[in-house]
């Protein structure tokens, strides 16, 4: 034997038993051996959606929430639309902000403002009405179609949004 086949052989070999080792491999895994689970790493969204502000409300106001809660069990609804509005009741604070404390932190404040009228808009028909209330909702949305909720709905539902 020669040189040339003595390397030839030896390539074979070399293929051979990589060839072997790959169906061994796959024998392995068809055998049902279970990969290992990846640890995921939390993602910031999942941070910020566990994150709270905490809003002290004063005895009476926890005390008309109950009384509120207790109406709408009772299916003692409030009549709708609410005078004062939330669009009025928004609008009215940001003249007293004004009055009382001038322009300080105004661009923060306003958009604060904003933020909570934007988002009481939003949230209402899915996060701040009772499953009782929302016969109700339906009706008021078909009946007002040309205003938003914060002018059909008054303060029992804009506490709600600050209320647990």
């Amino acid at each position: 034997m020669n040189s040339l086949e003595k390397k030839n052989k030896t390539v074979d070999k070399t293929a051979e038993t990589a060839a072997a080792a790959a169906k061994k491999k796959a024998s392995v895994l068809e055998k049902g051996k279970k990969r290992k689970r990846e640890i995921s790493v939390k993602k910031t969204d999942d941070i910020v959606k566990k994150s709270k502000i905490i809003i002290d409300l004063p005895d009476a106001l926890r005390t008309f929430m109950i009384h509120d809660c207790n109406n709408i069990k009772s299916r003692m609804f409030v009549p709708l639309p609410r005078k004062p509005t939330v669009s009025d009741i928004i609008s009215d604070y940001r003249v007293w902000r004004c009055e009382k404390l001038g322009n300080k932190d105004s661009c923060n404040a306003e958009e604060i403002i904003i933020g909570v009228h934007f988002y009481f808009n939003r949230c209402l028909g899915t996060r701040l009405l009772y499953q009782l209330e929302r016969h109700q909702y339906k009706e008021m949305r078909e009946k007002f179609k040309h205003l938003d909720n914060s002018q059909i709905y008054g303060a029992e539902h804009l506490l709600r949004l600050f209320g647990k």
